[in-house]
């Protein structure tokens, strides 16, 4: 997914990966998955002279990869001891929040900055079971 490396373009990858990750059913993962999202294409945003950068999301064994690739070969800087800084708290939002995360190279002028999420897919829905207080649930209905 392929979003222009502007402000406009943060609330954007942010909209497309809530989909993305509601389709895949893990609704679990969607609010830190989202603040990822966020800080690593503000990032993107800040740091970049290309005019887009592109979201990507995996899924698969427990795990979720966000990535965000763009057309700057500067690593990403982690800044810590920030008090009353305005700005450069992002990575360390990233860092606190993944599993694990870093940059990779793509070529001589582009990078792919990424972190890794803990994810679990949507528990199945289970009927819900009448007790002797409440009436007996329409068939077909749960929660009625």
């Amino acid at each position: 997914m392929v979003f222009p490396a502007a402000p406009e373009g943060v609330p954007r990858a942010r909209e497309a990966a809530a989909r993305t990750l509601a389709a895949w059913q893990i609704p679990r993962a969607i609010d830190t998955a989202l603040l990822v999202v966020s800080e690593l294409m503000t990032n993107a945003v800040q740091h970049t002279a290309g005019a887009m950068a592109e979201l990507v999301l995996t899924h698969g064994d427990g795990l979720l990869l966000v990535e965000v690739h763009d057309n700057s070969s500067c690593p990403p800087a982690l800044v810590r001891g920030i008090t009353d800084a305005e700005s450069g708290r992002g990575l360390q939002l990233v860092h606190a929040l993944s599993t694990d995360w870093g940059w990779t190279l793509l070529g001589t002028d582009r990078k792919s900055v990424w972190a890794l999420l803990p994810v679990r897919a949507a528990e199945q829905a289970q009927p819900a079971r009448p007790t002797e207080e409440s009436e007996p649930a329409a068939a077909g209905r749960v929660g009625a």
